[in-house]
């Protein structure tokens, strides 16, 4: 079990780079107790500055219990003051460390990336991370949808 204070940390950092509003305690108890209720599991490596400071930055794995051979790494994140130190190079190392320990079953482990976060895929690229596949994603404005279904015939 996580510190909540921890737990706290890691939202906000995530949320704020997002750019999303940072969920109370409620929605965080309820997102772990979502993600256990689904048969997924997660190890967190998260770095702070001091003993008991706020969490700078963390890195995720999630992989099902029913398919322990294939882990996805999820959120790799660094406060914009920290960043340029190698800590998400360093924390993402440290979580894959750990997880031989935590899931030995573990085979695979895939990490999702845009082709311009420069950062992330240069420590991809240093651990070995080869691509595994591609996808593109689609925008449509709605009023546009409207206006094609509104089209006779």
């Amino acid at each position: 079990m996580v510190d909540v204070a921890v737990q706290r940390d890691v939202h906000t950092l995530r949320t704020t780079a997002s750019g999303r509003v940072p969920a109370g305690e409620a929605v965080l108890q309820h997102h772990d107790d979502t993600l256990k209720g689904t048969g997924r599991r997660r190890l967190t490596t998260f770095a702070e500055p001091g003993l008991g400071g706020p969490v700078v930055a963390f890195t995720e794995l999630f992989w099902l219990n029913g398919q322990l051979k294939i882990m996805v790494q999820h959120g790799t994140v660094v406060h914009p003051e920290h960043r340029r130190q190698a800590l998400g190079r360093w924390i993402k190392v440290a979580n894959l460390y750990a997880a031989r320990w935590v899931n030995p079953a573990a085979r695979w482990v895939r990490a999702g990336n845009t082709d311009d976060n420069i950062g992330r895929l240069a420590i991809n690229r240093a651990l070995g991370f080869l691509p595994y596949d591609t996808h593109s994603d689609w925008e449509i404005d709605v009023q546009a949808v409207r206006a094609y279904l509104a089209r006779p015939g």
